[in-house]
Parts: C-alpha cells; structure tokens; sequence
C-alpha cells in the first residue's frame, strides 16, 4: 500500500477514510508517517469508538484528525476537491454505488481502493456462507470499468495477500497471522492473491 501511495501528494490533502471501520488503515499510514489529515467516517457506533481509542496512540495524537460516525453518502464533499479517499474492501457491499461515487467525485482526486478477488477461492469459500453480503460483486475488469465510467482512470493495480492491519495496539493474533502468510508467500510464491489493491485518479 505504500508503494501505491508514493506518487501520491498527501502533505496538504485530506486522507479520507470512508467507510473506515476502525480505522486500522488510517492508523496503520499513519505510523508509517504518510498523511497529515485524516477524515474518518464509519456508520458503526462500535467502529468509531474503537478508532477514537486509537486516536490516543502516540504517532496520531498530534495529527489534524476528524473521526466520526456518518453514513459513507453523507461524507462532505463541499470546499475540497484535491483529497485522498480511501475505499478500503467495502465497494462491492455499500448500497448505490454509482451515485456514491459521482458525489465524491467532486472531492476525492485520487482513490485509493482495495478490493477481494471474486475470483479467489478464499473469497469463493467466504461468500458461500454470506451469500448476499456483495450486492456490487465485480471482476477485476468490470471494476475499472466501472471507476472509468466515473471519470477515474486507473493508475497503478497490484496484487495482494491479505489487508494491512495494525499491531501497537497488541493485537499478536493479527500479527502472528501476517507473520505466517508473509512466510508461506517465501515458500509458496506461486500462492493465490486475496484481494487487490488499485490506485485511480479522477479525469478533468
């Protein structure tokens, strides 16, 4: 994700992370000192107490942050129109995308997507148990098409195991978990990928 994020102009654009969940990925660019400001948005109550206990935590404390509960509609958008929005594996599960997407189109410059790969026999297995939780499911394919018919080209697009989490908070599951993934991609390189990330920026 850093990689995606390198050509990426964050010192005076606001990181939007909607919807954020607890907003591990926020927090997690954060420590790796990419970002000044930070929009935090999620619909869960329990979500946005969580990041706000993480708000504490020594590299965030000082930064310009807004966390708080909203729908992913109602995220503003007036007065700002060169942000980062941060579209973290919840594309294919909100509600009307298409009018989602053109209304943050005035203010998101460049997104920042990650996505599951439909494809994947993880994701397979998953949605087989949950089977009307994607009500957006797309191919690869179909999901640029889709940013495109928005005014978004597509810019970089790479493969990935599995979402980056945090570990300050001492979550050692989570970590003992990237630990044993990152060590069978060594052994099994030719593994199967999870999900994808895509970074996109919007057509003038």
């Amino acid at each position: 994700m850093r990689d995606v994020l390198r050509d990426v102009p964050t010192d005076d654009a606001t990181i939007v992370d909607a919807p954020c969940g607890d907003g591990s990925i926020s927090f997690w660019l954060i420590k790796y000192g990419i970002g000044k400001q930070f929009e935090l948005y999620d619909i869960s109550e329990h979500s946005i107490n969580v990041a706000r206990r993480m708000h504490d935590w020594g590299g965030a404390k000082d930064l310009d942050l807004t966390i708080e509960v909203s729908d992913v509609h109602d995220v503003p958008v007036n007065g700002h129109a060169n942000d980062v929005w941060l579209l973290i594996n919840s594309l294919y599960l909100l509600p009307d995308i298409d009018r989602l997407v053109d209304r943050m189109r005035d203010r998101a410059k460049t997104i920042i997507a990650v996505f599951p790969n439909v494809a994947s026999k993880n994701y397979q297995k998953f949605i087989s148990q949950i089977p009307d939780m994607n009500i957006n499911e797309m191919s690869v394919d179909d999901t640029i098409a889709f940013f495109a018919k928005h005014g978004y080209k597509l810019d970089d697009k790479r493969d990935m195991d599995c979402i980056p989490l945090n570990y300050f908070k001492s979550k050692y599951t989570k970590l003992s978990a990237c630990y044993i993934l990152n060590l069978f991609e060594r052994v099994l390189p030719g593994k199967e990928k999870c999900y994808w990330i895509a970074r996109f920026s919007r057509e003038e």
